[in-house]
């Protein structure tokens, strides 16, 4: 049977887009996507203490939050142009670059977007962790590197505060290991 395109189309984005979050892809997509063992620079993304938004402000608050946070990281990834996005799962994100440079640009946008963001109900200002590798596993693996980053290592004290949580950044990419300058 035929499918008129205007139909097959919207079939396409029913099933790789995330619902929440317009213009990126969702778990489906990202599975395709690393099955077809593209190269590039690879990203994961974490919401910094996305569970205080519900654990204060209740899960329609935490959704709202999801929907800003992925809207802003969309907009980062639509200036570089030539980075792909996708919402894995719950508060996370994954983004592939085609290089190095492209995915620091991406970072630059996403950390600017949200800066720019309101605060969630007022008390919460969003700001995010990512760890970036040659593939999604090693990306993987430097976001809980960049999570570490929350505790002073000195004091053990967490750096966060609802109003004012950092950006977090590592990367596991050979020849350039470790914290990521978010500031």
């Amino acid at each position: 049977a035929h499918i008129d395109s205007k139909h097959g189309d919207s079939i396409i984005k029913h099933l790789y887009e995330d619902h929440m979050v317009p213009g990126v892809g969702n778990k489906s997509a990202f599975a395709d996507h690393l099955g077809n063992n593209v190269p590039g620079v690879y990203g994961s993304i974490d919401f910094n203490n996305f569970k205080h938004i519900n654990d204060t402000h209740a899960h329609e608050a935490g959704d709202e939050a999801i929907v800003n946070f992925g809207g802003s990281l969309r907009r980062a990834a639509d200036k570089v142009g030539n980075v792909k996005l996708f919402r894995n799962g719950g508060d996370e994100f994954a983004v592939h670059a085609p290089d190095e440079a492209s995915m620091h640009q991406f970072i630059r946008h996403a950390r600017s977007h949200l800066d720019e963001m309101p605060a969630v109900k007022g008390t919460h200002r969003p700001s995010f962790s990512i760890g970036i590798g040659h593939d999604f596993s090693t990306a993987d693996k430097a976001v809980l590197k960049a999570k570490e980053q929350k505790v002073d290592p000195v004091s053990k004290n967490k750096l966060y505060h609802p109003q004012r949580t950092p950006h977090f950044g590592h990367s596991l990419l050979q020849g350039s290991e470790g914290p990521i300058k978010m500031g």
